[in-house]
């Protein structure tokens, strides 16, 4: 054969055509290999966006440096004693979704989003949560829900089974339990 590339058109291939060089059919393995060194080139250049996201993942699954009290004591302390109970079973929901989706990249994204968002929405609005009166479960989780809205609405159109209400609710609950939000301001 000569020096030039043959192509031939339709020869068992899904795509229609089979690209000999040289005279030499290409190897099955060899392509499901190049693919993989391939895809292994591109995760390693994108292995720093991935490290942020799992410094930043590690970052909430931490204790933060503040004076450490956890959950029961943050919220006795706010006036919410009585939210105890479903605060720690609010917190375990969001603490098993974390462990569910934490070797994904995109579901340590997803997470990290929602941790961030609900850290910022409850700073944005923690003042009105010093201005309540009645010190009632109710009334936390009502202020709770409020914050996290938009963002629970959001899921509830794209993905209603995804993520439940207790799943929103359980992001403050670990976030203070992490010594990131108190609640008694």
């Amino acid at each position: 054969m000569s020096n030039q590339n043959v192509v031939l058109k339709n020869v068992n291939n899904e795509n229609g055509i089979i690209e000999i060089n040289n005279g030499v059919l290409p190897s099955p393995l060899s392509n499901k290999y190049t693919q993989l060194l391939k895809t292994l080139e591109k995760d390693i250049e994108n292995s720093h966006y991935s490290e942020n996201i799992i410094d930043n993942l590690e970052h909430y699954m931490s204790q933060h440096n503040k004076y450490r009290r956890n959950l029961f004591q943050k919220l006795t302390d706010a006036g919410f004693g009585e939210c105890v109970d479903d605060a720690e079973n609010c917190k375990e929901l969001i603490n098993k979704l974390i462990a569910k989706y934490r070797d994904y990249k995109s579901g340590q994204e997803l997470i990290v989003a929602l941790l961030i968002d609900a850290e910022f929405n409850y700073s944005k609005n923690k003042l009105k949560l010093k201005k309540m009166q009645n010190k009632t479960q109710a009334e936390l989780q009502q202020f709770l829900c409020d914050v996290i809205d938009t963002t629970f609405q959001e899921f509830q159109k794209a993905a209603p089974a995804t993520l439940l209400p207790d799943h929103f609710l359980g992001l403050f609950y670990y976030l203070a339990g992490n010594c990131y939000i108190d609640f008694d301001i």
